[in-house]
């Protein structure tokens, strides 16, 4: 059975605003190394899967800036949606387009262009398990991470009774419920209790098993992969839009995860993070004596615990000419850009969101 990789890179970034801006978003940014995140989870999963078996799912204004970004990859490959509906709709679309390219059924792993992984190793050899639990049994199969925290900006899964035969070295369990973003009372309580897992947005299905999921559970979403597997045959993008645009913007997990009978989690063995808003970089880069990450022409004095980023250009390398300083300061984000400097607390770092809807509201798009 021939396996696929679907990487979901459409999303805004807003969180990690105003850095990541709307033709140039976070999965296109050197946050967490020398490449890209995009290119870096490419780079990852090519050990696994060919170039060839690697689609990238977008939106259309980032479609040509992410094949510049990845020669590697067919254009063809590079997938975008005639606009944005959530995960559902991008999954059926994945589908759609796996039905109009192959003649058999496809093992298919869905990552995020924003997962940090630092042990490679480890996440390979969990989704070669992955795999094989899979294609032998007809549940939807989710990575989920041992909690090491009690983090509020990521949404659990509550894991039942082992999965019976499963493989995964006893890793894997039945689903008992999905947990939203907690408050930090609850995370605690979930990290005390031991059997949930943080969900990573990460799986592994066959198509088949996924489409028959849409019908059963979100037939809205299901009907329309028929049409559009044909309009992609027939080179159709007005009919694909159309068919597309019916679908009830959703996420995967409201739309079918939390529905369907056979959902399995596999508590996977490497370490993960979601680069999703600026406190993360605590964790993913290198502090200095006085745990301040610091990017940049940056000067931090009688400083700690401070987040300090300055970079320039479309591309956003790091502004080693203009000086920033931070004097007397803790717990603080600072990021300077061309055109914008933003300064807020470090616990307010999940609210990013609410600044760049009011920047959008002040007429100030421009900066967006």
């Amino acid at each position: 059975m021939d396996k696929i990789a679907v990487i979901m890179a459409g999303g805004a970034g807003e969180r990690f605003w105003p850095l990541s801006r709307r033709t140039y978003p976070k999965q296109l940014l050197k946050i967490a190394g020398e490449r890209s995140m995009l290119a870096t989870v490419v780079d990852r999963i090519q050990l696994l899967i060919p170039y060839e078996n690697i689609y990238i799912i977008t939106g259309g204004q980032l479609k040509e800036a992410i094949e510049d970004e990845l020669p590697q990859l067919s254009k063809d490959n590079i997938i975008a949606e005639p606009c944005g509906r959530n995960t559902s709709a991008c999954l059926a679309l994945a589908c759609a387009y796996v039905r109009a390219r192959y003649t058999d059924d496809v093992n298919m792993l869905v990552l995020t262009a924003d997962s940090h992984i630092s042990d490679e190793a480890a996440f390979l050899n969990d989704c070669r398990e992955g795999f094989k639990l899979s294609e032998v049994s007809d549940n939807l199969v989710l990575f989920g991470v041992r909690p090491v925290r009690p983090e509020t900006g990521y949404g659990y899964i509550e894991c039942g009774v082992p999965l019976e035969g499963g493989n995964a070295n006893g890793r894997c369990f039945h689903v008992a419920s999905f947990r939203e973003k907690p408050n930090t009372d609850t995370a605690i309580e979930y990290l005390k209790a031991g059997n949930y897992l943080w969900n990573s947005g990460q799986f592994i299905w066959r198509t088949s098993v996924l489409i028959h999921a849409f019908e059963e559970v979100f037939p809205e979403c299901g009907r329309q992969i028929a049409p559009m597997t044909q309009c992609i045959q027939n080179h159709d993008a007005d009919g694909l839009a159309s068919a597309f645009n019916e679908i009830p913007k959703k996420s995967i997990d409201y739309g079918v995860l939390e529905k369907y009978k056979s959902v399995v989690v596999v508590s996977v063995s490497f370490p993960w993070d979601d680069i999703g808003s600026w406190d993360c970089l605590d964790r993913i880069s290198p502090p200095d004596s006085d745990q301040n990450v610091l990017v940049g022409n940056v000067l931090a004095l009688d400083s700690s615990c401070c987040t300090v980023y300055t970079v320039k250009g479309q591309n956003r390398e790091p502004d080693h000419e203009k000086l920033v300083v931070a004097y007397g300061v803790r717990d603080l984000v600072i990021v300077n850009t061309d055109d914008v400097t933003m300064v807020f607390p470090k616990s307010m770092a999940q609210r990013v969101k609410d600044v760049v809807a009011a920047v959008r509201e002040s007429q100030k798009g421009k900066y967006l």
